[in-house]
């Protein structure tokens, strides 16, 4: 399963994932400060294409793509999206390069005295990595800027409108930026991947040959007190990180990283539920306004099915919780979006629907798939199924929905869920579909608190009617 993960995306469009919308970084001012603290350069993320051409300092570096990638500050502060294992950790400048920084309040705001604690917490770490040990003299350079405070640094930002979210980037001799991309994906290695198990081997993953490294993100369980790791086979999930036995499931430091960044996407936008295909390539921008509630999964696998030609295909559901602890693939093969076209009834020729119009009720669309049919049933469970459709506990639903609204939803939710992510018909095949309907209608008519509580009158319990005979077909016996 993960090397389905390890095959979604690039390790460049996970990052990208990971860093949000371009709309909201490029609103960040970067101010540039060449190592002589002389002048600095005053620039928006969205722009310093355009001035890194038009300054007299940025126009004599010969290598404008090694600059331009050096001066896109956000891929350097925080590429682990963890802030505790960066240079210097929690007490240092918040960030993993030695030439990169992203501005806080407490930063701004800091007196001398301030400013040379967090120094010095990030020196004696720095000076641990090889940033230090081949650009030594350029990361003291740095370390001298900030360590005058009031005097070095400081005053480069004074006559600018400088805010918390800001950049600065320190400009270094271009011998050093090009010694910089190198050096940062080596040092990025090391922070995030761990466990090392050998120096050279074949990637479990993708068959490259080289250093090869045992995941902790997004690999690990809980068993009792002990952490135990997921990325075995199946008869040694639970033997030591270090075992050299050719059972581990050892992956390339490439393989490695994209596992990483997927679960810390997962983490940052909470998306404990994720869908992704198997053989269908997808783009980072499919996943744009993806949602983990049902209708945003749907949504996902239309898309996914557009792109297949509208013809069946296998995607996997991953569930898992916010610490990456128990994590769950569901496989699907031949998941088909759209409902058999031989059992299609136009709504037009549905029972009521003349009814319906006539009391001036919103139609039923007349689309033909699984999303269509959630959004229908949304209607039925007065719009709060979609939102519900995972959860098993009835606490967990929003409070102020009626008793029998909650047991109806926790009751059915299931094969609704099956039926419309996992292939399987029970819902139509079992006549779960009429039996579900009988009930909420019966509840309806006959319970006249339930009835006014939820404002449901003759017009609404029409509109549920048509939703009725409109997937009766489904069922492949009509009931009247």
């Amino acid at each position: 399963m993960y090397n389905f993960i390890v095959n979604l995306f690039s390790v460049d469009e996970y990052i990208s994932l990971l860093e949000g919308s371009e709309n909201a970084s490029q609103k960040s001012k970067v101010i540039i400060i060449p190592l002589d603290g002389k002048e600095s350069i005053e620039t928006d993320i969205g722009n310093v294409d355009e001035t890194s051409s038009s300054n007299d300092i940025l126009s004599k570096y010969s290598n404008r793509e090694d600059l331009l990638r050096f001066l896109k500050a956000n891929s350097f502060v925080n590429p682990t999206h963890n802030n505790a294992n960066n240079i210097g950790k929690n007490k240092g400048l918040m960030s993993h390069s030695s030439f990169h920084f992203k501005l806080t309040e407490k930063l701004i705001n800091a007196d001398n005295d301030g400013i040379k604690r967090k120094i010095a917490d990030f020196r004696k770490d720095l000076e641990t990595t090889d940033y230090y040990y081949k650009m030594g003299k350029s990361c003291d350079a740095v370390l001298e800027l900030w360590e005058n405070g009031h005097e070095g640094v400081f005053p480069l930002w004074a006559n600018t409108e400088i805010k918390k979210g800001d950049y600065l980037v320190f400009l270094p001799p271009e011998t050093d930026i090009e010694k910089f991309h190198p050096m940062f994906k080596v040092y990025l290695a090391r922070r995030v991947l761990k466990y090392r198990v050998t120096d050279s081997g074949i990637c479990s993953a993708c068959g490259k040959e080289g250093p090869l490294y045992m995941l902790t993100q997004g690999n690990t369980f809980d068993l009792g007190k002990d952490r135990k790791f997921l990325l075995r086979k199946p008869t040694r999930f639970m033997t030591n990180i270090r075992s050299k036995s050719t059972n581990d499931y050892p992956v390339c430091e490439e393989c490695a990283l994209k596992t990483y960044y997927f679960f810390e996407y997962l983490k940052k936008y909470k998306l404990y539920r994720f869908a992704f295909p198997t053989t269908i390539t997808v783009h980072t921008d499919d996943y744009k306004d993806y949602s983990q509630q049902a209708k945003g999964i749907l949504s996902m696998l239309k898309k996914i099915y557009d792109k297949n030609h509208s013809k069946p295909f296998d995607y996997i559901l991953l569930t898992t919780d916010p610490k990456i602890k128990n994590i769950e693939f569901r496989y699907v093969s031949d998941f088909k979006f759209n409902l058999d076209d031989d059992l299609k009834r136009n709504i037009r020729d549905v029972p009521l629907y003349d009814t319906v119009i006539e009391t001036g009720s919103d139609p039923l669309g007349n689309e033909w798939n699984k999303l269509s049919l959630l959004l229908d049933y949304d209607v039925v469970f007065n719009n709060t199924l979609s939102k519900s459709l995972f959860e098993t506990n009835p606490k967990n639903l929003i409070k102020s929905l009626h008793p029998f609204l909650k047991l109806k939803i926790i009751e059915y939710n299931e094969p609704i869920r099956n039926f419309l992510f996992f292939n399987n018909a029970s819902l139509f095949k079992d006549r779960i579909h009429t039996r579900m309907f009988r009930e909420l209608l019966s509840e309806l008519i006959e319970n006249e608190n339930f009835r006014d509580e939820m404002k449901i009158g003759a017009k609404k319990i029409r509109k549920i009617l048509l939703v009725y005979y409109k997937y009766i077909s489904l069922e492949k016996k009509e009931v009247i």
